[in-house]
C-alpha cells in the first residue's frame, strides 16, 4: 500500500517576497484540490518528520449494529474495541521547469500565474494517477450528460481512468433546473460524436425516468448496444428540482417515466442477446435484484441506499448492506436452484396488476415472457 503526501509546494524565485511565494502556493491548490477525484476515498494521516519511510497505522473495526434500546439508568453493555494494523511506504512525487535570469528579472504576474495553474493541474491528475493504481480492483465506469461535448467525454474517462463511460439522458430533469438545458435538438447526433470520440465503451443512461422500447429500437439502429434503463421508481429527480426551485410539481409529472420492471420488459422484446443491460431505478433489496435478474438484466445499480448509509452512518455501513445485499441475492439463488444470477431468467414469472396490462396494452405475449426471457 503506498501513502501519498499531498502537501504541495511550488519552489519560486528569490525574487519573490515570501508573502507573493505564499500567495501563488495557495493559487496552485485552489487548482489542485478540486480534481481530486480518487483521494477522497481514502484515508489522510499525517507523517511526522524524521520518521523514515514506513508508516504504522492502526485501523479500528466498525462496531457492530446495535438497536437494543436503553432502560433508565442502565448504560448498556460494554463493547470490546478491535483494531487491525496497516503499513504503508511512503512515495514523493513532483517536478519543476526551469525558468531563465531574464524571465526572473523581467516576469510578470499572469505569466506566473498561467505557470502555476499548469503545474496545480498536471499534479492533481498525477497524483489521482497513482491512487487510481491503488485502487485498480473493480470496474470503474464514467458518467456525463448526453449534451457534454466528446472532448469533455474524453477528459472525463481519462480523469477517472474509467473503464466505460455512461451517458446519461435526463431531459425530464433539465426542464425543471433552473440552470437547465431545455433544447435537445441535435442530441442524438451528439450522442454519435461521443461514442465515436472516446476510448472506451459507451453505455446509454436513463436518469430515473426508464428507457422505453421506441428508443431502444432508435438506439440499435445508430448502433448503440449497452443500456442501463434506470427507471422510475427510485430517486425523483424532477421532484427534486422542482423542490430547489420552490415549484410545485403536478401528480402527473411527479409520476412521469417508465418504472425499471416495464422498461426491462420493453428490453426483452426488443434488445438482442449480445447487448448489455443494466438494470437500476428503486432497486433496494436483494429481492429487487432476483427480479431484475430474472427480467434480463446483466447487472443491477443501487445509488440512494449507499449514499444515504455513507452520509448518515459512514463507509463501513455502506459496505455492510453491500455485502447483506449479495448473501441475501444468493439465497435467492439457492432457494430457485440458480447457479449464477443470469440462471434467473429461466425461472418462471407469474405477472399480476399494473405490470399483467401493461403488457397486455404493448401486444407482449404472456405466456411467453413468463417461460423465457433474454438468454
Amino acid at each position: 500500500m503506498a501513502y501519498t503526501n499531498t502537501d504541495t509546494n511550488m519552489t519560486t524565485s528569490s525574487a519573490l517576497s515570501a508573502g507573493m511565494q505564499t500567495y501563488y502556493n495557495r493559487e496552485l491548490l485552489r487548482t489542485f484540490e478540486p480534481n481530486l477525484v480518487h483521494l477522497q476515498f481514502g484515508d489522510e494521516h499525517r507523517m511526522p518528520p524524521h520518521s523514515g519511510l514506513v508508516m504504522n497505522m492502526r485501523k479500528i473495526i466498525p462496531l457492530e449494529t446495535n438497536t437494543k434500546a436503553l432502560s433508565e439508568g442502565d448504560p448498556g453493555d460494554s463493547v470490546m474495541l478491535a483494531e487491525t494494523e496497516v503499513t504503508v511506504q511512503l512515495q514523493q512525487y513532483g517536478e519543476y521547469a526551469r525558468c531563465t535570469d531574464k524571465l526572473d528579472l523581467t516576469h510578470l504576474d499572469m505569466d506566473i500565474m498561467r505557470r502555476t495553474k499548469l503545474f496545480g493541474d498536471a499534479g492533481s491528475r498525477s497524483i489521482d494517477a497513482v491512487v487510481r493504481e491503488e485502487l485498480a480492483e473493480g470496474l470503474v465506469i464514467g458518467n456525463i450528460s448526453a449534451l457534454a461535448t466528446p472532448a469533455q467525454a474524453q477528459a472525463a474517462v481519462d480523469m477517472l481512468q474509467a473503464d466505460a463511460l455512461e451517458i446519461h439522458l435526463n431531459a425530464a430533469q433539465e426542464l425543471w433546473m433552473a440552470e437547465g438545458d431545455k433544447d435537445t435538438c441535435g442530441l442524438l447526433a451528439n450522442l454519435l460524436q461521443i461514442r465515436d470520440a472516446v476510448s472506451v465503451p459507451v453505455i446509454v443512461k436513463e436518469t430515473g425516468c426508464g428507457i422505453a422500447a421506441e428508443q431502444y429500437e432508435l438506439l440499435l439502429e445508430q448502433g448503440f448496444n449497452a443500456f442501463d434503463c434506470a427507471g422510475a421508481g427510485g430517486t425523483n429527480f424532477p421532484a427534486i428540482e422542482a423542490k430547489r426551485q420552490g415549484v410545485e410539481l403536478t401528480e402527473e409529472f411527479a409520476a412521469w417515466g417508465v418504472p425499471t420492471c416495464w422498461s426491462l420488459l420493453d428490453a426483452q422484446q426488443t434488445l438482442p442477446q449480445n447487448a448489455l443491460l443494466l438494470a437500476s431505478g428503486g432497486i433496494r433489496t436483494a429481492g429487487d435484484a432476483a427480479r431484475a435478474f430474472a427480467l434480463g438484466a446483466d447487472a443491477v445499480g443501487i445509488t440512494a441506499p449507499i449514499l444515504r448509509l455513507v452520509i448518515e452512518q459512514g463507509v463501513d455501513a455502506a459496505v455492510d448492506y453491500v455485502h447483506s445485499l449479495a448473501e441475501g441475492l444468493q439465497k435467492y439463488m439457492l432457494l430457485l436452484g440458480c447457479l449464477t444470477p443470469k440462471e434467473l431468467r429461466d425461472v418462471p414469472l407469474i405477472v399480476t396488476g399494473e405490470t399483467r396490462d401493461f403488457i397486455a396494452s404493448r401486444g407482449y405475449e404472456l405466456a411467453k415472457l413468463c417461460r423465457w426471457r433474454r438468454g
